[in-house]
């Protein structure tokens, strides 16, 4: 694991529910972990087994890009908050490509929202690498993890108010006769692809994390 430099610390004295402070900058970092549960997406701070490990599905049968999933995860907070700094995402994306010699691609954007109960307010949002695969013989993944940062301007959180981070991945074939499949990962406990239980193809190479983390910025107010 990569060591923090010496700015940030992995045990804030000035306040335990961050998981690292950066001192010069006056933020504390909370790391969430995004899961699905039976009912809903969820937002959280432990490393519990999520509902479903993997989002997969077939990619459309298009040249232009797609939308595969439009998930939303949220955190509602309980005391007031103000978000400022640069957000850190670590996650993976699959693409299983099966046509032989046929290319298939996938790419997510994370958006960064306010949710106050009625009304939604667009934030930020940044966008990953381009993911590609070519078909074989044999049905071929590629599932790199990425980090992808975002830069939030200072955004106030009153009490009650919901932070949405929305995932959005697209996919798109070389042309109309392109089979593949793509998706991401979601889980905290950072299991294996579980294709085999849902019936949906590997997107995830056996080994890579199927952890979806988001590392948050918020003023210490020293």
């Amino acid at each position: 694991m990569m060591a923090l430099p010496d700015r940030y610390i992995t045990a804030s004295p000035i306040n335990a529910t961050f998981n690292y402070t950066d001192i010069e900058e006056g933020i504390g970092y909370v790391s969430y972990y995004l899961a699905q549960g039976t009912d809903e997406n969820l937002v959280t701070r432990q490393n519990m087994a999520s509902n479903g490990v993997v989002s997969a599905a077939q990619s459309a049968d298009n040249p232009e890009w797609n939308t595969i999933f439009d998930d939303d995860y949220d955190v509602t907070f309980n005391t007031p908050k103000t978000m400022e700094g640069t957000i850190l995402c670590s996650f993976t994306q699959g693409v299983q490509a099966v046509t032989g010699g046929k290319t298939s691609y996938s790419r997510v954007t994370v958006y960064i929202r306010k949710w106050d109960g009625s009304s939604e307010t667009e934030i930020a949002n940044n966008v990953s690498d381009e993911v590609s695969e070519t078909g074989d013989t044999n049905p071929e993944i590629k599932s790199p993890t990425e980090l992808l940062e975002i830069e939030v301007p200072q955004t106030n959180f009153k009490s009650g108010e919901t932070l949405r981070i929305t995932v959005l991945q697209e996919g798109k074939n070389q042309d109309t006769t392109t089979d593949a499949a793509i998706g991401y990962g979601h889980d905290p406990a950072n299991r294996e692809d579980d294709y085999e239980e849902t019936g949906e193809r590997q997107v995830i190479n056996s080994g890579d994390t199927t952890v979806f983390r988001v590392d948050v910025p918020f003023k210490l107010f020293l």
